[in-house]
């Protein structure tokens, strides 16, 4: 077995807006979604809050239960419908609300998720996704010596049985 690992340089910063909008736009394909707020006590006796969404209420409320399952004295908030073009919009007002400061000059940002933030590794991953399925998956199936993956974020693994398959530029 032979690999080799790679990062994707400067990744968050050079996310696209208009690609990240599309490609949401296109896996988003209900026109309603569900949301359902829980929270309760975990580990610690800390306070945990947990929102979870689904295409139907019945998942909502199941993605939240497997979420509840090991909190003490937990509540649930009532399921809410948001329709699609709702959720889009809102993810367009946090994708296009970043701003780059330099001293008393604001920028307006184009380009790039800032790190740290709550949804960018989310946003990355919708974005590499995309960037895979156009330039990796289907090739890396055809080759004869086929060559697998696996990222975290922008760090990619690559393996094949083969060290010239490795070799080759991807």
């Amino acid at each position: 077995m032979h690999g080799f690992t790679a990062d994707i340089k400067k990744c968050f910063s050079s996310v696209d807006h208009n690609i990240l909008m599309d490609t949401l736009t296109s896996i988003m394909k209900e026109t309603v979604y569900y949301t359902i707020q829980g929270s309760g006590f975990g580990d610690k006796n800390r306070w945990r809050m947990y929102c979870c969404t689904g295409k139907t209420e019945n998942e909502a409320k199941s993605k939240l239960e497997e979420k509840l399952r090991t909190l003490k004295r937990t509540e649930r908030k009532c399921v809410q419908p948001i329709k699609r073009d709702i959720l889009l919009e809102e993810l367009q007002t946090i994708i296009s609300s970043y701003h780059f400061k330099r001293g008393k000059t604001t920028l307006k940002v184009t380009r790039g998720v800032p790190q740290g933030h709550p949804v960018s590794s989310n946003f990355s991953h919708v974005y590499l996704s995309k960037f895979e399925d156009f330039y990796w998956r289907n090739e890396l199936k055809n080759e004869e010596n086929s060559m697998v993956y696996c990222r975290y974020e922008d760090d990619y693994v690559f393996f094949a049985k083969e060290k010239a398959t490795v070799e080759k530029p991807v």
